[in-house]
């Protein structure tokens, strides 16, 4: 049984009041074919690095995501506000979606073929978000340095502490597919250690 039959199937034993809305965004991706990943504090926590955090974040390049229509069956249950960026902006868009007794989830769509092989390289595990696709430890370094936050840095140093080295041999080998300031800072990191 593939790992979308297992959360189906779980979500499909869970009496109704009790799928979360998370579960509930993931449904309407496997129905649309939409490939998604945990990214974010959710999935620093899921790869070993206990983590606060309040919102769920998850990663696509799929555009359709950014059409309101699509978000249809998630409106009865929460607040759905589409952003598109623009031209100059590193993120096709982002999707909040705000329920009113749950966390929040932010869905990042993504615009570059290396966030494409990022989503393509998940890993279905279980995390307190539930189980979901999830970057993988290297990946989740490479979204971390593209973002380029001080909370990004932190989250990058502190991952490079437990991480085996084949994570760091990976991290070395997809860099160029970042932006320079992103190669900058995994130097400034690496050198910090």
């Amino acid at each position: 049984m593939s790992n979308a039959k297992v959360a189906a199937a779980t979500h499909a034993a869970k009496p109704v009041a009790d799928v979360t809305l998370v579960e509930r965004v993931a449904e309407l991706f496997d129905e649309q074919q939409i490939p998604f990943a945990l990214i974010g504090a959710s999935a620093v926590a899921a790869r070993g690095l206990p983590r606060s955090t309040y919102d769920v974040d998850l990663l696509t390049v799929d555009k359709r995501v950014l059409d309101n229509e699509i978000w249809q069956p998630i409106r009865e249950f929460a607040y759905v506000e589409v952003r598109r960026g623009d031209q100059f902006d590193p993120l096709k868009g982002v999707v909040w979606i705000r329920p009113e007794q749950e966390r929040p989830i932010d869905v990042v769509v993504g615009k570059w073929k290396w966030e494409q092989r990022v989503v393509e390289r998940a890993e279905w595990i279980q995390s307190a978000a539930g189980y979901l696709p999830t970057v993988t430890t290297s990946d989740l370094i490479l979204l971390k340095l593209a973002a380029a936050g001080a909370q990004d840095a932190w989250d990058v140093g502190r991952l490079l502490k437990i991480v085996p080295e084949s994570v760091v041999a990976e991290v070395e080998e997809r860099l160029s597919d970042l932006q320079d300031d992103a190669k900058e800072l995994w130097r400034r990191i690496r050198r910090g250690l």
